[in-house]
């Protein structure tokens, strides 16, 4: 798909996420929101400093299920205003 958007999602596993970072992180438009979610949360700190070493502003995590280190984690990015 070409071009950039306001908004990106994806749901899937961090495996494929971290390899994909470029990809998504070139479609996030100017100041758009690029949400992430499927990664367990022991993953969460290694896909949040992935994401912003490219440029992306890490502006939320939330999670769902047990405790700190288990369950699902959804994280939102900002786009860099250019």
């Amino acid at each position: 798909m070409e071009g950039r958007y306001p908004l990106v999602i994806a749901n899937i596993e961090a495996r494929i996420l971290s390899p994909m970072a470029e990809e998504l992180a070139a479609k996030v438009g100017p100041r758009g929101l690029l949400v992430l979610s499927g990664i367990l949360a022991g993953e969460r700190d290694a896909i949040v400093k992935r994401y912003e070493a490219l440029g992306l502003a890490h502006l939320e995590s939330a999670s769902a299920g047990e405790a700190a280190g288990e369950g699902w984690v959804a994280i939102a990015f900002r786009g860099p205003p250019r």
